[in-house]
C-alpha cells in the first residue's frame, strides 16, 4: 500500500524505519490502542487532517479521535489520499495555517 502512495521505495524504506523506531521508543503507549488513555489529558485544540481516499488509514481513526478528544477539529479532503499533503499543497498549507493562526493569536 505505501508504495502505491509514494511511488519510491527508499522513501517508503526511509518511512518504515523512522515509524519503527517511534515504535520503539513508546511501548507504553501501545498495549490497547494508540494512547487511548491519553485522550482526555488533552486540553489544546488538535487538528486532525484526513484524506478519504486514504489506503493506509482509515476513516473511523480519526472519528474516534473526534469522539474521545474534546478539542479535535477534522479537516477532512474527499478526493485526498495518504500523501494529500504533496498533492493538495496549496490547500494544506492554507488549513495548518489557518489553524494555527486561529490557535495562538
Amino acid at each position: 500500500n505505501y508504495l502505491r502512495v509514494y511511488k519510491d521505495e527508499k522513501e517508503v524504506q526511509d518511512l518504515w524505519r523512522r515509524h519503527m523506531i517511534f515504535i520503539a521508543n513508546f511501548p507504553e503507549y501501545f498495549p490497547n490502542g494508540v494512547c487511548n488513555k491519553k485522550y482526555e489529558t488533552i486540553k489544546c485544540r488538535i487538528l486532525i487532517v484526513h484524506g478519504d481516499k486514504d489506503p493506509l488509514v482509515e476513516m473511523k481513526h480519526p472519528l474516534h479521535l473526534m469522539e474521545n478528544i474534546k478539542t479535535a477539529e477534522l479537516k477532512r479532503f474527499p478526493l485526498g489520499s495518504h500523501n494529500l499533503h504533496r498533492v493538495y499543497t496549496k490547500e494544506f498549507k492554507t488549513v495548518v495555517e489557518d489553524f494555527f493562526l486561529n490557535t495562538c493569536f
